[in-house]
């Protein structure tokens, strides 16, 4: 379970401790059951000292045995007394299921010493070992070790093992006889404390320190040697496990210790996890890479997402259900839809493409799988459609409804106005309400950007007006099933404002607006309002809203680029040249991915933020909002690559 490399090689019987290294556990693999040593003590235990306060009831939670799983420790090793230069190193450590029981842990690097695996087991609220030890006899016994007990006391202290051998099998002292081995191990639970993992998230931990101890007893002079020591640090955070470790030993050169640090920097928990899994290629079952991701329909534990069916946007699509790993389940491709000019949600308990053909705007039906439900399409809108700022149309669908807008071209020959309407629909196609006007301009000026998102019983549309030379942010929010009227608002009327660029963005707890500051005195260039039931903006102040509503969110620095997403919460992509962690060497583009929470005032005060995670992933032209995860969908030269990051436990 620790200390397994060092220098304690120049002692030689020591060199038990190259066994005993592991995860929080000890090294070796999956043997039978524990052999008691010798029941003789090297004296070299302590006494217990005064048990204090309980930090956790459960010890089992704190080490979590999970088939499956993986950790990523960031390591680093560096040598104290000789000014040698320090390493860096990478630590992964998974667990598979033992047949006897537990599960056996694998270490690839652990504490810089190259590869060892050990089996974990919960036993009556406690988390123990099988470790195989050589004493230096040539005999192989396998001990058992007690990482943790319950409950976790402050000052609870047990012993790994305590022997005195006789016959250590070195002669220490060159007069060719053998000198006897005092060695002993013992853990004692030193408290709790706080622990930055992956370099932004505190949690607490129960801190306990594990100490290998020996010494020999000279054969010529019956003398004892100094006792030489190691310890190991482990800390262990609830539900998730170890989440820092380090090591104190003796270096191979008198004077010299050679210390080791290793902090999470990632985890996978097959069902939860912290950070982001490795980002993945969107390859369909039949092995050819998806390209062109044109949009997603989102549910609970999964996404459809719909890609160009080949590279010839008429020719069809793609719909292809996404697990949230990020991995390609089912691709079916349909011919017959125009990819270019088709909108992908999810309604109904189902998907819905709906797309412009030369007969007008059509629903395509589908389930969650993204399997065709129906044979033939409802056609929705007769042609034609005048372009919305490239697109002709915007769609935002929640629960059963659908709510489409649109700008029909007018039948005069010189139009002399433009007005965007909204109308909705069922799952199934059918028109619950005559279409409503959102707004209406004179021929001359511009309605563009028009984005629409939902919430729950509620959607909003958002656009751009250019009167007059002076741009408007306009927006517009409708209650219910789809019949009532929009309530219309303005966001801002500054002349080519910052909030020009605001993106809609809902969550389970209500709408919200943001956008990205101009101004370089900005606290942060992220700015932005919640939306409150009557549609209303809701502002700290009473000035106009342009840039005066900051969000208080440190972690997007200046961002180099902001996709938003909806869902669950609102989650926020954002790119800065950043060092990975304050260690690193060099800055680098980083990506970011958190996720923000609207409450009942005023977004720039009353709001949590939380970031998810942060590292060097391709940045995403869709952000994809699940329950557990958040999918970050990028489009690159080869193809769309998929990256999940796991939403905090």
């Amino acid at each position: 379970m620790l200390l397994r490399k060092s220098g304690w090689s120049r002692w030689p019987a020591a060199c038990l401790v190259l066994a005993l290294v592991g995860c929080g556990g000890g090294g070796g693999g999956d043997g039978g059951g524990p052999v008691v040593p010798p029941p003789v003590s090297s004296g070299l235990i302590p006494p217990a000292p005064v048990q204090g306060d309980i930090l956790f009831d459960d010890a089992t939670a704190l080490r979590p045995l999970v088939a499956g799983g993986m950790w990523t420790y960031r390591g680093s090793e560096r040598s104290v007394g000789d000014g040698g230069a320090g390493d860096s190193y990478t630590n992964t450590v998974t667990h598979q299921a033992s047949p006897a029981g537990g599960v056996v842990e694998a270490a690839t690097d652990a504490d810089h010493g190259g590869d060892v695996s050990q089996r974990v087991r919960h036993v009556g609220g406690e988390v123990r070992s099988l470790v195989p030890v050589d004493l230096g006899d040539g005999r192989v016994r396998t001990l058992e070790q007690v990482e943790l007990r319950s409950p976790v006391r402050v000052g609870d202290q047990y012993t790994f093992f305590d022997l005195h051998l006789v016959d250590s099998g070195f002669d220490v002292d060159g007069d060719g006889r053998v000198d006897e081995l005092d060695v002993a191990s013992y853990t004692r639970v030193v408290g709790k404390e706080s622990v930055a993992a992956l370099g932004y998230i505190d949690m607490e931990a129960a801190l306990t320190r594990t100490w290998l101890v020996a010494r020999f007893k000279l054969s010529s002079t019956g003398a004892y040697t100094d006792v030489e020591s190691g310890t190991l640090d482990i800390w262990y955070a609830p539900g998730i496990g170890v989440v820092r470790r380090s090591t104190d030993v003796p270096g191979f050169v008198p004077e010299v210790r050679v210390v080791t640090s290793e902090e999470l920097a990632g985890w996978d928990g097959v069902t939860r996890g912290l950070g982001y899994l490795p980002p993945v290629p969107a390859v369909s079952p039949s092995g050819a890479r998806l390209k062109y991701a044109l949009g997603v329909a989102q549910f609970d534990a999964h996404a459809v997402l719909m890609t160009q069916a080949t590279d010839v946007a008429v020719q069809g699509i793609a719909l292809s259900r996404v697990n949230s790993r990020g991995e390609v389940q089912s691709t079916t491709a349909y011919t017959g839809i125009n990819a270019s000019r088709a909108v992908v949600v999810g309604v109904g308990g189902g998907v819905r493409v709906l797309a412009m053909s030369d007969s007008g705007l059509r629903l395509h039906a589908y389930d969650v799988g993204g399997a065709a439900e129906t044979a033939s399409p409802v056609d929705l809108l007769p042609p034609p459609f005048a372009s919305v700022g490239g697109r002709e149309f915007v769609v935002a669908a929640s629960g059963d409804t659908i709510w489409v807008a649109w700008i029909p071209y007018p039948t005069e020959p010189v139009p002399t106005s433009w007005t965007l309407q909204v109308q909705p629909f069922t799952a199934a196609g059918e028109p619950l309400a005559a279409p409503s006007v959102l707004a209406s301009v004179s021929a001359g000026t511009a309605i563009v950007d028009v984005v629409g998102v939902s919430a729950p019983d509620r959607a909003a549309f958002s656009w751009n007006e250019n009167v007059a030379g002076a741009w408007y942010k306009r927006y517009a929010v409708i209650e219910g099933g789809g019949a009532r009227t929009p309530s219309l608002h303005t966001l801002s009327t500054a002349p080519n404002g910052s909030t020009q660029f605001a993106k809609l963005a809902s969550s389970s707890t209500g709408l919200a607006m943001l956008w990205q500051s101009v101004s370089s005195s900005a606290s942060t260039d992220l700015l932005g309002v919640s939306i409150a039931p009557d549609g209303g903006a809701r502002r700290s102040n009473a000035l106009e809203i342009d840039e005066n509503e900051p969000l208080a969110l440190p972690w997007l620095a200046r961002s180099q680029a902001l996709r938003i997403g909806s869902g669950p919460k609102v989650d926020i992509y954002t790119r800065d040249f950043q060092k990975p962690w304050p260690e690193a060497p060099n800055e680098t583009f980083l990506s970011q991915v958190g996720e923000l929470t609207p409450g009942t005032g005023p977004l720039s005060t009353d709001h949590q933020g939380r970031l998810l995670a942060r590292g060097e992933f391709p940045v995403p032209s869709l952000v994809v909002g699940l329950v557990g995860n958040v999918l970050a969908i990028a489009d690159e030269p080869a193809g769309v690559t998929i990256t999940s990051v796991w939403r905090r436990p």
